[in-house]
């Protein structure tokens, strides 16, 4: 099954918490970025496609590297982009799962 809910209140009311964040650039170019709990980005990766696919061998290797160092961090964003694959969104959020990664939000397109 997969939680859903909403975010109430404003931006400015919310606190930033340790996350991954997971931003397409290009149809299937990906970023994924850590950053700790005041916001800042201590960990970034880019992941060019391979033949007009994501590469998720390399993203969810380094999402496991990331995962490793941070075991306490259980919260992902995913910034899609109007081009991205409603699928490649879906593998994701799956494989985030797997990594107890439980608190994925989606970012508006």
């Amino acid at each position: 099954t997969l939680d859903i809910s909403q975010s109430v209140g404003s931006e400015s009311e919310q606190k930033p918490v340790p996350a991954f964040w997971i931003l397409f650039n290009s149809p299937h170019d990906v970023t994924i970025e850590f950053k700790d709990e005041k916001g800042a980005t201590r960990n970034r990766f880019t992941f060019k496609n391979i033949n007009n696919k994501v590469d998720f061998s390399s993203l969810t290797h380094s999402l496991k590297v990331l995962k490793k160092q941070n075991q306490n961090v259980g919260t992902a964003f995913i910034a899609p982009r109007s081009h991205t694959a409603y699928e490649d969104v879906v593998q994701i959020i799956d494989y985030l799962k797997k990594e107890n990664i439980n608190d994925v939000g989606i970012s508006p397109i």
